[in-house]
């Protein structure tokens, strides 16, 4: 009779421990994810982690995009990633705003500083999220260079905005004494 005590005993203890174990292990997880939230929009985590890795990946001196065009893509890199609803670690927000203005001529830098321009973007992405819109770049058009001018182009890009619809921006760039080529201006069609 007593074997039958003992091997029920046996059984509690084992599934106390499993159940230790199991709740151990869901205690990890929690406090994993408590201190390393999600970056990005599960649904969205693929095309989050690329664009962010392209986007941090260049900088002013090694990397630097060596055409207009891939100035641009790399700029609409980052209005996807600031306006698609990708983010949710808005910590990201000023490391993507501070690749994002390397692409910038002085005069726009001057115009606006960092904090401006984050103040800027929460304000515009709370517009679309109150519209229920995205943005999403959808053409990038070659660009133009102006007659006999060599050091100055535009691009003109068609968004199109979830809910609007088509928006056709143009950006206008010129090579500085670096051999960069800067967006200095931004003309909405």
């Amino acid at each position: 009779m007593a074997k039958p005590k003992t091997n029920s005993m046996v059984a509690v203890l084992v599934l106390v421990l499993f159940l230790a174990l199991i709740a151990g292990a869901l205690g990890y997880v929690y406090l994993q994810n408590r201190q390393n939230p999600p970056r990005f929009v599960a649904e969205r985590q693929g095309i989050g982690n690329t664009l962010y890795d392209r986007i941090m990946q260049f900088d002013a001196f090694e990397n630097y995009p060596r055409t207009p065009e891939e100035v641009i893509d790399l700029f609409m890199d980052t209005v996807n990633m600031l306006h698609g609803d990708i983010i949710l670690d808005e910590t990201l927000y000023d490391e993507i705003i501070s690749q994002q203005r390397i692409l910038y001529g002085t005069d726009i830098l001057m115009m606006n500083n960092h904090e401006e321009q984050r103040e800027a973007l929460l304000s515009n992405l709370e517009v679309l999220r109150e519209s229920g819109a995205r943005s999403i770049v959808l053409k990038q058009k070659p660009a133009v260079y102006e007659r006999d001018v060599l050091d100055e182009c535009s691009i003109r890009v068609v968004h199109t905005l979830s809910v609007i619809g088509d928006v056709e921006i143009e950006y206008i760039l010129r090579r500085n004494n670096a051999d960069q080529w800067k967006i200095i201006g931004v003309i909405e069609q």
